[in-house]
């Protein structure tokens, strides 16, 4: 279940994280310590 936090990533995190697809990438959420498929957001 995701829990829908939105979180800035570190470029190694961005460089090294496993994608998932266009977008996508395996990411641990510092909100609910899970690790989930995320979607890249634009910044507002």
């Amino acid at each position: 279940m995701m829990c829908n936090e939105k979180f800035n990533i570190s470029l190694k995190d961005n460089v090294f994280g496993v994608n998932g697809g266009v977008n996508y990438k395996r990411l641990h959420c510092p909100k609910c310590n899970k690790y989930t498929m995320c979607k890249g957001i634009k910044k507002e």
